[in-house]
């Protein structure tokens, strides 16, 4: 198995529980990176939802 950000080759032990990830620091520097918004998944932008025009008010209007 590789890990994903380290690129290193490993056997992952049984019950391991930083799996995909080599080690619990490399599970880390991943975490890290979703946090940090380093990573993107491809979708519509925020600002093509009915909400993003800036009258969201509106709709909740009675």
């Amino acid at each position: 198995m590789q890990c994903p950000v380290c690129r290193k080759q490993f056997d992952p032990p049984k019950g391991a529980r930083h799996l995909p990830f080599c080690s619990h620091r490399c599970r880390n520097i991943d975490l890290g990176r979703w946090l940090e918004e380093s990573y993107t998944i491809e979708g519509p932008s925020p600002n093509d939802f009915w909400w993003a025009d800036g009258d969201e008010d509106e709709y909740y209007r009675e």
